[in-house]
């Protein structure tokens, strides 16, 4: 096996035992949790390496970008080569690129703002107009601003009923779940009540749903307890070499 392959894949069963150990506190288990690799800073021989390792893994290979030029680019360069690989995008969908992202984009994770929301929907309902073509929609979750930062992207909470009210209006989108982020700095406690109050937001607000998509490398046990489906991790993986105790002292975005 590729030298590199390999660190990716002890990389990804220490993670994944790690995941199994915390959910086990909570009556569940790795396969009720979805590992979302993040490789936006990963290169696309490395990203590669990931995919055949999520392949040796058992995994579905599915990875995350948080910029569209980017993950466009590597889906690009990395066609044909290896597994075939699902993109979601974790990052702000810009409206002049939205038409782009459609065409690679799996899942969306960054519904923030009902503007996107209306455009992605008339992109959808346009596609299904042409000619030879199926019904689409576009599949992706709320982003909520868990945080109370400013420069968070994503809806208020007290906006959500109104927000999803008017998602029930678009046959466009197909709407997953809710997407939160706990605030750069905080401690492990105030990350797990942001967590917490995204997991009682749904349940509330749209208990249907199936995903809440919270969780990075360096608070996804926090995020585990609190009920999260779908754990973004970029750092951990890509470490080298791999440690004993995961998802402690480090301060990257995913």
């Amino acid at each position: 096996m590729n030298p590199l392959v390999e660190r990716l894949l002890a990389n990804l069963l220490e993670l994944r035992e790690d995941i199994d150990r915390v959910a086990a506190a909570t009556g569940r288990s790795h396969s009720d949790i979805d590992l979302l690799p993040v490789s936006k800073y990963a290169t696309a021989l490395e990203t590669q390496a990931l995919a055949e390792a999520m392949v040796a893994a058992g995994l579905e290979v599915r990875l995350a970008e948080s910029r569209v030029q980017a993950l466009v680019q590597k889906a690009s360069e990395l066609a044909g080569t290896g597994p075939e690989i699902l993109w979601d995008l974790i990052g702000t969908l810009q409206s002049n690129k939205a038409g782009k992202a459609l065409r690679v984009v799996d899942r969306i994770h960054s519904f923030d703002r009902e503007s996107i929301l209306i455009q992605l929907n008339s992109l959808a309902q346009a596609q299904e107009a042409q000619p030879g073509t199926t019904a689409r929609t576009v599949a992706g979750l709320l982003q909520v601003n868990i945080s109370a930062e400013g420069a968070k992207h994503g809806f208020d909470p007290d906006d959500l009923p109104a927000v999803l009210e008017m998602v029930a209006g678009l046959p466009g989108i197909r709407l997953l779940g809710f997407m939160g982020m706990a605030a750069r700095n905080t401690d492990h406690d105030s990350a797990r009540t942001a967590f917490a109050a995204l997991r009682q937001l749904r349940d509330r607000l749209a208990p249907e749903l199936p995903h809440l998509s919270m969780g990075m490398s360096r608070d996804y046990r926090g995020a585990i307890l609190e009920g999260s489906t779908i754990l973004r991790i970029g750092s951990l993986l890509f470490r080298s070499p791999p440690r004993s105790r995961p998802g402690e002292d480090t301060a990257a975005e995913a």
